[in-house]
């Protein structure tokens, strides 16, 4: 929606449980939206949310959204080891644990999480825009 033409999914097929499995996944969810927003071609959503991108000096900087793991949830499969580019998770009795001095909010974790044991603890909205 911001205008790409392709997009790279290493990381979810590298990583992942299911690997290229889940090619079939991104193509079953593309699917799914699109239906549901009305739309035919993923061309009529390229560039939608484009108007939506802030200037770098009108960025919030001062807030900060943490990752937080549901220990009842964490299955400790370390996946989530791997994906932090910032090294904010380590296993602790085989449960993820997350560092707040060292997590940058990204918010990679929680997006990929297999089991929704990684959430983020935010005061306002997880996206900023319409996305339609």
């Amino acid at each position: 929606m911001v205008g790409a033409s392709t997009v790279q999914t290493t990381t979810a097929i590298m990583y992942g449980t299911k690997q290229f499995g889940i090619i079939q996944d991104f193509i079953k969810g593309l699917e799914d939206y699109m239906e549901s927003k009305g739309y035919s071609t993923i061309s009529q959503m390229r560039g939608l949310t484009l108007s939506q991108i802030k200037a770098w000096d009108t960025v919030d900087r001062d807030s900060r959204y943490l990752s937080q793991v549901d220990p009842e949830k964490c299955t400790g499969c370390q996946l989530c080891t791997n994906w932090c580019f910032f090294d904010a998770i380590s296993m602790v009795e085989k449960k993820a644990v997350i560092d707040p001095h060292k997590c940058d909010g990204c918010g990679l974790c929680p997006s990929l999480c297999p089991k929704d044991a990684i959430t983020m603890d935010e005061p306002g909205q997880k996206y900023l825009g319409n996305f339609r």
